[in-house]
């Protein structure tokens, strides 16, 4: 089994299934209510930080404060569990023993914060929301088979704190508080994992794409700076500015993190997308643009919503279609006589992406 079907599951019902396996699927999700509640979602927070920096200050609930200190135990782990010293351009294996490690206090860790006595008014109950909140954790730190991770991997973390938010236990209070506490520190764990472990970009774009691993950092950056007086989109090519509001603004704290990992060439040769959005004139358009492209480039992708994970808080049910799998395919539960590879009319899904290094690993490796 792959680790979806691994860790997606308890021992007798699925808690989280994967539900797009053709294009006809994916264009059923795209009108779908999932599809409006989860990008709905993600536009409630992203108003939630128009014109506010990192340092403002805003309201926190025991839930945000939940969600922190859990990323707080998370990222403690990885300080225990170094990186093994063989060289590698690829992913190391240390992070299998991290992953490991979550998969067994994991559930514990939600149940920490998430209580039974909140749910005397809640659309769902205290066991369904806890386990799908378990399984979308297990599934937006990346991939334990494949060492990889991507924007894929990101969507399922926004999913466990859809969770959170459609079981009544996030207010519109917490909003700001979800992306500038939760998400930035998961943000934060995932470079830190991205760094010790030499996590690879899954389905990266390479130089076309915003980012090797994440994209909402951009959306919810750009809505931070709209209406700065002094930060325009074209401050990116100070490296003063940026290093300078890096930790107060995620957009310029992404570029900062670009600019520190690919050292070799300007923007110019590995960033020409970012380049090209700094002469945009307001963040207003760059926050529209970037929404506009996560629900062409994520939401509408089939390589990418192939793998996302559905349940009862996030219900879909596409009209039946069916999928062949393949021996190398791992979004499949693996046949011993494999059938023929078929995908999804003029789409590659993940699986038959080659393998692409660490940026992380590429400058370092004879060092390592």
């Amino acid at each position: 089994d792959t680790q979806e079907d691994l860790h997606a599951h308890n021992d007798e019902h699925p808690v989280l299934q994967k539900k797009i396996f053709s294009l006809e699927d994916l264009d059923s999700f795209q009108n779908s209510e999932a599809y409006n509640n989860f990008l709905g979602f993600i536009l409630k927070l992203n108003d939630s930080v128009k014109g506010k920096s990192l340092t403002a200050s805003f309201p926190s609930s025991p839930i945000t404060d939940g969600f922190m200190k859990m990323i707080e135990q998370m990222r403690g782990w990885i300080a225990n569990i170094p990186p093994t010293p063989h060289r590698t351009r690829f992913g190391n294996d240390s992070f299998c023993r991290w992953y490991d490690k979550l998969a067994s206090e994991v559930e514990g860790l939600v149940k920490s914060f998430v209580k039974p006595e909140l749910f005397k008014e809640s659309k769902y109950s205290y066991e369904v929301v806890v386990k799908e909140m378990v399984a979308y954790m297990l599934n937006c730190v990346g991939n334990r088979d494949r060492i990889d991770y991507g924007s894929g991997h990101e969507a399922h973390f926004v999913a466990m704190m859809y969770c959170a938010y459609a079981a009544g236990l996030v207010q519109e209070e917490d909003y700001t508080a979800m992306v500038f506490k939760v998400f930035y520190s998961y943000l934060q764990m995932m470079r830190q994992l991205q760094e010790t472990y030499w996590l690879e970009p899954a389905g990266s774009h390479g130089v076309w794409g915003l980012d090797d691993y994440q994209f909402l950092p951009f959306l919810w950056g750009a809505a931070q700076l709209i209406g700065h007086k002094h930060i325009l989109p074209k401050s990116i090519r100070s490296k003063d500015i940026v290093e300078t509001f890096g930790n107060q603004y995620m957009y310029l704290g992404c570029i900062d993190f670009i600019l520190k990992v690919k050292t070799a060439g300007s923007m110019v040769e590995h960033s020409p997308m970012l380049l090209d959005i700094s002469n945009v004139k307001l963040w207003n358009k760059v926050n529209e643009g970037m929404i506009k492209m996560y629900k062409a480039e994520l939401l509408a992708k089939y390589p990418v919503m192939q793998h996302f994970l559905f349940g009862q808080i996030l219900s879909f049910e596409p009209a039946h279609h069916p999928h062949v799998h393949g021996e190398n395919c791992d979004h499949a539960v693996q046949d011993t006589q494999p059938v023929q590879h078929n995908h999804a009319p003029g789409m590659f899904p993940t699986c038959c992406i080659p393998r692409v290094p660490s940026a992380f690993a590429q400058p370092s490796t004879n060092d390592r």
